[in-house]
């Protein structure tokens, strides 16, 4: 009788050890993939997601400018603040600071300076697919700004910019791999030179 009972209790105990994993691995099988979210997943190149309705989030870009003869670095950075008003759209307000440090580069004047407030960005997006009702994600942006400091020389200088930028991404396996697209139309308006003697230096 003693004989039978090791195996049985082994056997027993085998199973109530596998059995919760057989369990978890059928849920897990029948559970549906999470959505991602495409936004910042390509890099460089966006994806056409928008968030969900309600969602904020602050988001800091920055830019480093090198590369002149001479001695030249900057650094460009954005500080935005994202909310999705309702389903399929998006907007945004945000604060643009700059640092530029240059010497001895051709065709640029000298400059040390910290621009804390250097201009106003925004951006509108109004998205018009998306992957749970069609094949695609599909997104029109605005992004207004105004900046009073050149970008590349670091100087007083107004200027008005519109790009308008079409995005589109599609999964190639269902919320797994994800290929991205993007067109963009830029209107720039650049007002006069100011003195380049009014940037403050730092």
């Amino acid at each position: 009788m003693s004989s039978l009972q090791a195996p049985c209790g082994a056997l027993l105990m085998l199973a109530a050890v596998m059995l919760p994993s057989l369990a978890q691995a059928e849920d897990s099988a029948s559970k549906k993939p999470e959505p991602v979210d495409t936004e910042h997943i390509f890099g460089f190149a966006e994806g056409a997601d928008i968030g969900e309705k309600g969602e904020s989030e602050l988001e800091i870009t920055a830019t480093g400018l090198a590369g002149k003869t001479g001695q030249y670095a900057g650094i460009l950075n954005e500080t935005a603040l994202r909310y999705v008003v309702t389903d399929g759209f998006r907007a945004s307000i945000g604060g643009l600071t700059d640092y530029h440090a240059i010497s001895g580069v051709p065709g640029l004047a000298d400059l040390h300076s910290l621009n804390v407030f250097a201009g106003v960005s925004s951006e509108f997006r109004w998205q018009f697919l998306n992957r749970v009702s069609s094949p695609l994600d599909l997104t029109l942006s605005f992004e207004p700004q105004w900046q009073h400091i050149d970008d590349i020389s670091g100087q007083n200088q107004q200027s008005y910019v519109l790009p308008v930028r079409i995005l589109t991404d599609m999964a190639l396996i269902p919320e797994k791999t994800f290929v991205a697209f993007k067109s963009q139309l830029f209107a720039h308006l650049r007002a006069h030179r100011r003195n380049m003697a009014a940037a403050k230096p730092f």
